[in-house]
């Protein structure tokens, strides 16, 4: 009986050697399988016919042009084919290349749908598509590629939903669905898991519902494109907490009368300013820093005054009944009590100053007004003088917004 096990354990180790031993080759040849199948659903119109006579198993797939291995192993990491003048269809094969770290196939002609496989690519940092032909959905099983940090799928023709699964890649730096036919509502949680994310590229598209109030929870943001959708509602205040943001692009949106009222009026600038503001169609770069600055101020007030209510008990004597009554949610600046007008609130104790300490405050509020106002003309002047080199806003109607390739 002791002989027999033996006898089987050695045969058992012996297949466990013959197996290790071939998977190498079993792997490599899965790539070579996929490369293959990938060439095989590509017409190319470039002259020199590059992927028909340079992918050739006469060679090592590793030398084929737009392939990347890993230096370790003979397994592809990077598949290139930017700007090759492709067409023809992504073959789903593509989903066994299990080493891919890195995917470019943008500025070809590349149609049909994505395939639900490249979700198998859990290793993928980096996925760009931007600038062909693919229709159909984005697959939800982009929602499993918990390493990407760049997801660019601009200037195609994706219909559908974007799956919420994607916001939840805590790994994501940078998200591009421009210029497609995407429709539906972003997640009201859509930054609770992107604490990296310093791009947004979402314009051009039909999505529709509120502007997600949460979006301030992008710290790291600082591109963030939603115009030429459905958009409505307000701009949320909250993005005032958005400290790294340059640039913002809203416009062409449905957004309420009363919410570009409100965006005035949290920037506090004077009327010509606000006007200026409310009707442009696109934000220049002082705007941005004057809106921002606005945001902050507003929120900082609204959060004072929420603790304030919160630690501040409702005095019975002037107590409204009527929830309707929007005197009864007033605060008496005053007192600091709710529910009562302003002429009951009784009067406040004068501070003893003295004219000069008087003087003096007034002045330092006056200089620190001249000093925000003159930072945020100087970047609206650095800003102006660039835009007057190119095409003035006369000459076109559309604004520019940023894309990624």
């Amino acid at each position: 009986m002791g002989k027999q096990a033996t006898i089987f354990l050695i045969f058992f180790y012996q297949m466990e050697v013959i197996c290790l031993a071939a998977s190498p080759n079993l792997n490599r040849s899965t790539d070579e399988h996929s490369l293959l199948a990938i060439k095989s659903h590509v017409i190319t119109s470039d002259p020199n016919n590059i992927i028909a006579t340079n992918w050739s198993q006469e060679t090592s797939f590793c030398t084929w042009i737009g392939i990347t291995c890993s230096r370790r192993r003979p397994r592809v990491t990077a598949l290139d084919l930017f700007n090759m003048g492709l067409q023809g269809t992504i073959a789903k094969e593509i989903g066994n290349l299990s080493f891919l770290k890195y995917l470019r196939i943008s500025n070809n002609s590349f149609k049909g749908v994505i395939p639900n496989e490249i979700g198998n690519l859990r290793r993928l940092r980096m996925v760009r598509m931007s600038y062909n032909q693919l229709s159909g959905e984005i697959p939800l099983s982009f929602g499993f590629l918990t390493n990407l940090e760049w997801l660019s799928i601009e200037y195609n023709h994706l219909t559908g939903a974007i799956p919420w699964s994607i916001f939840n890649i805590s790994s994501l730096h940078t998200i591009g669905f421009t210029g497609n036919q995407l429709y539906g509502t972003l997640p009201n949680d859509i930054c609770y898991h992107l604490s990296k994310l310093d791009g947004l590229y979402i314009s051009n598209n039909q999505l529709s519902g509120d502007i997600p109030t949460s979006l301030s929870a992008c710290s790291q943001l600082n591109t963030l494109s939603l115009s030429y959708n459905k958009f409505t509602g307000g701009i949320p205040i909250q993005m005032g907490n958005l400290s790294q943001l340059q640039e913002l692009y809203l416009s062409s949106n449905k957004l309420s009368e009363r919410s570009r009222r409100s965006a005035g009026k949290i920037r506090e600038v004077d009327s010509s300013d606000e006007t200026t503001l409310l009707n442009k169609k696109e934000y220049t770069a002082g705007d941005v820093a004057l809106l921002l600055n606005g945001f902050k101020k507003f929120y900082k007030r609204k959060m004072k005054n929420k603790y304030n209510n919160a630690s501040t008990s409702k005095p019975t004597s002037y107590s409204h009944d009527s929830k309707d009554d929007f005197k009864s949610k007033l605060m008496c600046y005053n007192c600091r009590k709710l529910g009562h007008f302003i002429k009951d609130c009784p009067y406040p104790k004068a501070e003893k100053y003295t004219e000069e300490e008087k003087k003096a405050r007034k002045e330092r509020r006056h200089q620190k007004s001249k000093v925000l106002l003159a930072e945020a003309e100087k970047i609206a002047a650095i800003y102006s003088s660039n835009s007057e080199s190119g095409t003035s806003d006369d000459d076109s109607t559309e604004e520019e917004t940023p894309a990624l390739l």
